[in-house]
């Protein structure tokens, strides 16, 4: 065991959530090893039956019925809805969450989603404890319910997120415009040849990353197949996630109609090294998607967003240049051999995106938690 013990929280497995949480941890262990850091869904640990509910709603709601969450999120009942869940998730959970925080003492607690920083807050409010916690924001924006007064410091993705937290009335000195916690093998430096040669990739030719998240939600049967019909210069790699069905219909899709210049993947281990090598990304707007494309300076062709998170996410990237929105699949295809086929425009929007990006995010977060432990700036 090390000197120190650092919690990090998240709520849904395999969600953008739970990338940062995993980047942080690895990050902790770069900065400090004498850090010994436990990742925990805390809903699924005080609650198993909510967590999988909520899980498996929130999944089904946004592949089949986006449109009930986008109402949800955007009605001024939304507010008091939150307020009435995390109770719920409290009282459900309180004796496990102060159980596992007293007889854990951890130096710090990093919570990378709200939920759980909120059951955290209540905890600190209700026993008075002076734990550090950390909120690391996700998105780019701030939605009302990540501000806690329990709160010691927040994490947030740029300049402009951190003026808008601060407009909510959190003082400065507890915000940090960091980035949004991305696996820190973004920053190691990539040989493209090699890339290209492992994954036989014609280096003369444009390289198009199309991903759907964990889950392989979006259109992207029907942007593959736009691009596997009518063969050019372009090489795409699809990348499927955990949707193994899709998965196995795109490959009997690219055997038949001979589409060599289509790969289909499931997960992939080392998605910077793609990143590293390719033109553009078609995707979903989630955050970690974003932060990770802007890192490796790629402008995003963002397919229709799921109500809420992803809507601002789009909104704030095309407001700063560096995405374009598709509303159908034809689009996104038509979007994506336009810009690679003006290598100019294409290189501005590159340049901008890698201005804005973060690529030691995670390991700058995870100092500063450190900062935070070895001289503790408790709540007020």
């Amino acid at each position: 065991m090390g000197s120190k013990h650092v919690f990090i929280f998240y709520t849904i497995r395999d969600s953008g959530h739970h990338s940062a949480a995993r980047a942080l941890e690895k990050a902790f262990g770069r900065v400090d090893g004498e850090v010994d850091v436990s990742i925990l869904n805390l809903v699924a640990y005080t609650n198993p039956i909510i967590e999988r509910v909520l899980s498996n709603l929130f999944v089904q709601v946004m592949k089949k019925r986006p449109g009930i969450w986008g109402r949800l999120y955007n009605s001024d009942r939304n507010e008091k809805f939150f307020e009435q869940f995390t109770d719920i998730a409290y009282r459900l959970g309180t004796d496990k969450v102060r159980t596992l925080v007293d007889e854990s003492a951890p130096a710090a607690i990093v919570c990378t989603q709200c939920l759980p920083c909120n059951m955290v807050d209540e905890y600190k409010r209700k026993t008075g404890s002076t734990v550090p916690l950390v909120a690391v924001v996700t998105d780019f924006f701030i939605p009302y319910y990540w501000i806690c007064q329990g709160v010691d410091l927040y994490i947030v993705p740029d300049e402009e997120i951190m003026k808008d937290i601060v407009s909510f009335g959190v003082p400065v000195h507890k915000v940090r415009p960091l980035g949004i916690p991305i696996d820190p093998g973004f920053s190691k430096a990539v040989a493209g040849e090699a890339v290209r040669e492992r994954m036989g990739l014609d280096p003369e030719r444009p390289l198009v990353l199309l991903m759907g998240g964990g889950s392989g939600i979006g259109p992207l049967q029907e942007i593959a197949r736009g691009f596997m019909e009518d063969p050019d210069d372009i090489q795409v790699i699809v990348i499927t996630g955990k949707n193994n069905a899709l998965k196995q219909r795109l490959r009997r899709e690219k055997e038949k109609l001979g589409a060599r210049h289509v790969m289909v993947l499931s997960y992939v281990k080392r998605l910077n090294e793609l990143m590293e090598v390719a033109d553009l990304v078609i995707s979903k707007p989630g955050g970690l998607t974003l932060a990770e494309s802007m890192a490796k300076g790629l402008p995003v062709i963002a397919l229709p967003p799921l109500p809420g998170q992803e809507e601002k996410n789009m909104s704030y990237l095309i407001e700063k240049g560096l995405a374009y929105r598709a509303d159908r699949p034809e689009e996104a295809v038509r979007l994506a051999r336009e810009l690679v086929g003006d290598r100019e425009k294409l290189a501005v929007v590159r340049r901008k995106a890698m201005s804005m990006g973060k690529l030691n995010s995670a390991v700058d977060a995870a100092k500063a938690v450190m900062e935070l432990i070895d001289a503790p700036v408790h709540s007020v």
